[in-house]
């Protein structure tokens, strides 16, 4: 994360971003690279590799909305999108 980006707790284990002065597309790669590099780097906790992970989901102030409620919605929606197609892309992997 760059210094201008704020990251921070909301509740429970979810959490909010602020990125300013990145695109959606921009800003998606970047948290896709960080996600491929955790996958690649599993956490020992006694006998078990944990491979940690995350979903996302992006909403872009102004062209999504600039009311705090409606970008919550939009990033939410994305976010299940996300879990859904990493979800169905991890079981194929696991496949193969």
């Amino acid at each position: 994360m760059r210094k201008s980006d704020v990251i921070s707790r909301f509740g429970g284990d979810e959490f909010v971003g602020l990125f300013f002065g990145s695109s959606r597309a921009q800003l998606s790669r970047r948290l896709n690279r960080f996600l491929l590099e955790l996958s690649k780097k599993p956490v020992k906790i006694d006998q078990h590799l944990i491979i940690f992970s995350f979903s996302f989901g992006i909403s872009t102030f102004g062209e999504d909305g600039t009311e705090l409620e409606t970008l919550f919605k939009i990033a939410d929606q994305r976010m299940y999108k996300f879990k859904t197609k990493y979800k169905q892309r991890k079981e194929k992997n696991d496949q193969s």
